[in-house]
C-alpha cells in the first residue's frame, strides 16, 4: 500500500509491507559483522564520526555487484514501486540504533553536478514502540513517523535540480530503549558510473563491502584539494584504472 502525506512539502510518501520480515533481517544479518561508527557528511563534504548521529552504520557495497536473491529482490521491487530507474540507485547503507542513539536534523542532498540525491528511500528494518522514541521527524514540514518493519519513506530532497528543498530537513529521534535498524537507499539524478558500481564493491571486499578509514580519509582530500566536482572525477577516473586491474586478473 502507497500512502501519500498530504500538502507536505517535501513530497513524502509511505509504502507499506515493502520489505518482508526475512528481507529485513536478512539486512540486518548482512551489516551486523561489519558496523562502525557511523559517518557524518554527504557529496562533496568531509566525511567524519560526529556526536550529531549517534549510531552504527555500513555500506553494503559489494551487494551492488554481489547481490543475494534477497537483496535483488528487494531493489528490483523498490524501483518497480517507485519508478526509479536501478541505475541510479546508490549503494545501500544499513543503521543500527542503540538506547540514546540519534540522527540529528540534516539533509541528504549537497550541491555536486557529478552526484545529487534527488530522493530518499529510508527502508525500516525494525519496528519500534509507542514509548520508545526513534521516530522520522521533518522538524520544518510537521511530520513526525513511527518506523514499522518493512515500511519505507520516501521523500524527494530537491525542489527541482541542484536546488535544495529546505523542507526536506529531516531527523531520527533519540531512541529511549532497546534497538532499531534502518537503511538509506539514496537515489540519484544521473546514473552511477559504471566503474564506481562495479570496480569499487569488488575491491572492497576483503574489507567486507565497507570503505576501510584510509579510503575514507582519500576521498576526503580529493574533495578538499579538487572540489566537489572534481574530486568526483578523480574517484572515477580512479575506479575506471581499478576496473582494467580487475579485468587483467580475471582474464
Amino acid at each position: 500500500t502507497i500512502e501519500e502525506v498530504l500538502g507536505s512539502s517535501p513530497r513524502v510518501f509511505l509504502i507499506h509491507n515493502a520489505l518482508t520480515p526475512d528481507e529485513a533481517k536478512h539486512l540486518r544479518d548482512m551489516s551486523a559483522p561489519i558496523l562502525r561508527q557511523s559517518y557524518v557528511g554527504t557529496a562533496g563534504q568531509g566525511m567524519r564520526v560526529g556526536e550529531r548521529r549517534t549510531s552504527h552504520s555500513t555500506f553494503l557495497m559489494k551487494g551492488s555487484v554481489l547481490e543475494s536473491k534477497q537483496m535483488k529482490s528487494m531493489r528490483r521491487r523498490i524501483s518497480d514501486l517507485t519508478g526509479f530507474d536501478l541505475r541510479k540507485f546508490a549503494d545501500l547503507q544499513v543503521n543500527r540504533y542503540k538506547a540514546g542513539g540519534k540522527y540529528e536534523p540534516h539533509y541528504d542532498w549537497a550541491k555536486s553536478v557529478s552526484s545529487e540525491q534527488e530522493w530518499t528511500v529510508l527502508l525500516c528494518l525494525s519496528s519500534v514502540a509507542d514509548d520508545q522514541g526513534g521516530e522520522t521527524v521533518f522538524p520544518r514540514a510537521n511530520i513526525v513517523i513511527q518506523p514499522k518493519e518493512g515500511m519505507a519513506i520516501v521523500f524527494k530532497n530537491t525542489k527541482s535540480l541542484h536546488v535544495l528543498d529546505q523542507d526536506s530537513l529531516h531527523g531520527g529521534a533519540p531512541l529511549k530503549y532497546g534497538e532499531k535498524w534502518n537503511s538509506n537507499q539514496w537515489i540519484f539524478s544521473q546514473d552511477v558510473h559504471f566503474a564506481r558500481r562495479v570496480s569499487l564493491p569488488l575491491l572492497l571486499i576483503p574489507w567486507g563491502g565497507d570503505p576501510p578509514k584510509w579510503l575514507v580519509r582519500w576521498r576526503n582530500h580529493l574533495m578538499k584539494t579538487k572540489g566537489e566536482d572534481g574530486g568526483y572525477m578523480a574517484l572515477n577516473k580512479a575506479a575506471n584504472i581499478a576496473l582494467g586491474a580487475v579485468s587483467c586478473v580475471t582474464t
